[in-house]
């Protein structure tokens, strides 16, 4: 598995049980374990839910499933290999 894969299937955990749809970044944040301070890590990446935040824009919202969320991310990181 790439990171890119490793992240958004750590994205997908982490907010699997949680209730959906999430309509702002407060209510997204609010839905992880960590808060803002949740992390996913792969091979060569280690990111906070903070850090992840910065990657959705207002417009993004409603999100009404955690598949939205981490694809959202996960194509917005720049600093993942294109492979």
């Amino acid at each position: 598995m790439c990171d890119r894969d490793e992240i958004h299937s750590q994205i997908v955990q982490t907010l699997r049980n949680t209730d959906f749809p999430k309509n702002s970044h407060e209510e997204l944040i609010e839905s992880l374990p960590r808060g803002i301070n949740t992390v996913y890590t792969a091979d060569r990446i280690v990111m906070t839910a903070g850090a992840a935040d910065k990657f959705i824009k207002e417009t993004d919202f409603p999100f009404n499933n955690a598949e939205e969320v981490a694809d959202t991310i996960v194509e917005r990181c720049v600093f993942f290999d294109s492979k």
